[in-house]
């Protein structure tokens, strides 16, 4: 099937398809439609890239990305459920260069990888008043060793890799990545290995 015959991928017709309960956690949870798309093509540029999204959620960054883009996108999310609700998304809309990986951060070696697109993905751990549900332990702990494993991750990552961040602290990206671009007042940040 060609995207043409599915559903147009905007924020009304996804948040149609979602389960109430994912639903009412979308707009903290998930980004954008227009940064997303905004955030794939920085990602992509005019290659055919690999891009890592850690802590996918319900795959909705991958989904924007694959449906407007030629690179592929992979999900890194430890939730199943959530694994399960992007598969089925990513049928609905009709892309094929998109894919979840159900899992923890810390078992991926990101060297398959030249893009990655990070919002907040360890954030729960600090803040569990605000996380998505009780499927899996949160700890403070726990957010110190995705950081470090990611930050260790992104600097092995060859020179000209980017890097997409939604917000946060910024803390897991390595010294040797350089702002290049900006968007919505600084919220979305693009970066490029030196």
């Amino acid at each position: 099937m060609s995207k043409e015959t599915l559903l147009e991928l905007n924020e009304e017709t996804l948040n149609s398809i979602l389960p109430n309960k994912i639903k009412e956690k979308s707009r903290r949870f998930f980004t954008p439609i227009d940064l997303a798309v905004q955030s794939a093509k920085w990602l992509s540029g005019d290659d055919c890239r690999n891009v890592l999204d850690i802590g996918a959620g319900i795959g909705k960054f991958c989904l924007c990305g694959a449906y407007h883009t030629k690179s592929k996108f992979y999900g890194i999310e430890m939730r199943p459920h959530l694994v399960k609700i992007a598969e089925t998304l990513f049928k609905t809309f009709g892309v094929e260069n998109a894919k979840m990986l159900q899992g923890n951060v810390t078992d991926f070696q990101f060297s398959e990888f030249n893009a990655f697109y990070f919002y907040n993905p360890f954030h729960e751990n600090l803040f569990t008043f605000l996380r998505m549900d009780d499927s899996i332990k949160l700890s403070e702990t726990l957010y110190k060793i995705y950081l470090e494993h990611t930050k260790t991750q992104l600097s092995l990552a060859s020179k000209g890799a980017r890097l997409v961040t939604f917000h946060g602290n910024n803390m897991e990206v390595p010294a040797a990545y350089k702002i290049t671009d900006e968007f919505r007042g600084g919220d979305l940040k693009f970066w490029i290995k030196d």
